[in-house]
């Protein structure tokens, strides 16, 4: 018991038993200020426990021998469709050349009728319109 009370006593005097103790309080306090900061909110009202997903599933999981969830099987995929189609604008043939919007009327007519179709894939009409002047 007198040795470790030397040595205790030597560190002190060596001013070597603070940095450490210093050094040994961060290094345990900051892995457990990160979390605390994670799962509360500090805001003017007070604190508040933030509903993060991490949270809600350690809180629901009933057994300590459930898997998580990023483990879980999902369900498999659909194939994706091969059938797809792009609507291009019509181009105005009028002799004064004031009918395009009566074109792009019934481009977006003929691309809201094919959007309905659920085997179909559509491209936007932002995309397709982009081909108007070539």
């Amino acid at each position: 018991m007198n040795a470790k009370r030397s040595i205790i006593a030597e560190l002190k005097r060596r001013k070597v038993l603070v940095p450490r103790a210093i050094t040994l309080v961060l290094l345990i306090g900051f892995p457990i200020a990160v979390v605390m900061a994670w799962i509360y909110d500090v805001t003017p009202r007070g604190s508040n426990a933030t509903q993060t997903q991490w949270l809600r599933w350690r809180l629901r999981r009933r057994s300590r021998l459930a898997p998580p969830p990023w483990t879980r099987a999902r369900p498999p995929r659909r194939p994706a469709s091969r059938k797809s189609i792009a609507v291009l604008p019509f181009t105005d043939l009028s002799p004064q050349r004031d009918q395009e919007y009566f074109s792009d009327g019934i481009a977006e007519e003929i691309l809201d009728a094919l959007v309905k179709l659920k085997d179909l894939k559509v491209a936007g009409r932002t995309s397709s319109f982009s081909f108007r002047k070539r």
